[in-house]
Formats: structure tokens, sequence, C-alpha cells
């Protein structure tokens, strides 16, 4: 008995070692090749029957591959052994089409996430260095208000430097409780 798809098919004849390639077969590629050499070796005179099995056989055994139908019906009956194997061919060409496609949806819609994510993040930055430059150019007018020019300039170039929101606050409440600006400008020292 022989289990043709554990078969090694050079130690077989040509048909027996067709059966079992065909057996061993997992992609229309394979079957192609498999119609290739089954054309030459049926290309004599009084083999129609056999190629037209064979044709019938490499037809449902490439539906089931392409999972086109559980039941994969006859082949045209015009198909012949040759077309079958450019069929097969045209098929092997176009199969990556879908996964090319896919990879390129996946791919911008990788990417399209990355850039969303990106500009959130560079969206928040902008807007708290927007909100510190605000509360900076705050403070400078209260200090200006309260210790007059001099003292708010000399503030501000301190402030340029200050990046923590919770320090630029206690700046605020600073100015409130300081008396003088000396006194404001050796505080933002410390």
């Amino acid at each position: 008995m022989l289990d043709e798809r554990h078969a090694e098919a050079d130690d077989l004849g040509p048909l027996t070692r067709a059966v079992a390639l065909l057996e061993q077969s997992r992609s229309a590629e394979d079957l192609a090749r498999v119609a290739g050499r089954l054309a030459e070796w049926l290309g004599g005179p009084g083999r129609s029957e056999l190629r037209r099995a064979f044709t019938d056989w490499l037809w449902t055994l490439w539906r089931r591959l392409e999972r086109r139908s559980e039941e994969p019906g006859a082949p045209p009956e015009e198909l012949t052994l040759e077309e079958m194997k450019m069929t097969l061919e045209e098929r092997v060409s176009r199969w990556p089409e879908p996964y090319i496609r896919q990879g390129i949806e996946q791919g911008i819609e990788e990417g399209m996430q990355r850039g969303i994510e990106r500009g959130m993040q560079r969206g928040v930055a902008e807007g708290v260095q927007r909100g510190l430059a605000r509360q900076r150019a705050l403070l400078r007018r209260q200090a200006e208000a309260r210790f007059g020019t001099e003292t708010a300039e000399r503030l501000f170039a301190r402030l340029r430097r200050v990046e923590d929101q919770e320090r630029l606050e206690e700046i605020g409440e600073a100015i409130v409780r300081c008396e003088t600006g000396d006194e404001l400008l050796l505080w933002t020292d410390t």
C-alpha cells in the first residue's frame, strides 16, 4: 500500500509521482508545477481520458485550496491540462495582491494611529508651553503692577527658565506676600 502523502516522489514512476505530488501540494504554485509535469508526461496520443482525469483532479484541489467551495464542482469541459496549468500560474501571480493590499491598508491604519498619537503628544506639549508662557506673562504683569517695571523685567528673565507649573504658582503667591521687589527677587533665587 502506498501512502502518497509521505512518499518520496523521486522513487516512483511519473504518474504515481504526479499522484504523490498532488497529494503533497499545499498551494496553487505546487499544483501548477505538477500540472506542467503532467502535461509533459501525458503529451502523447491516446491519453485524453487520463489528461481529463488529472485536469478534473487539479481543478478540485485548486478550488479547495482557494476555499471557493466545499463542493468544487466540475471544471469547464473544454479546460485542458495546459490551460489548468496557466490558470494556476496566473492565480499564483495574483496571490500576493490581496496580501499586499491588506499590508498597505494595515500600514496606513498604523501610520494614521501613530500620527494621531504623535499629534496629540505634540498638541499637549504645545498646549502646556502656551499655558506656561501665559502664566509667565501674567506674573510679569502682576509684578509690574505691584513693584514696577524694573522688578518685573528682572523677574521675567528668571521666569523664562521655569518649566514647572507649581513653581510658577508659588511665585504668584510670593508676588502677593512679598513687601518689596528686592524681597521677591531674593525669594525667586531660592
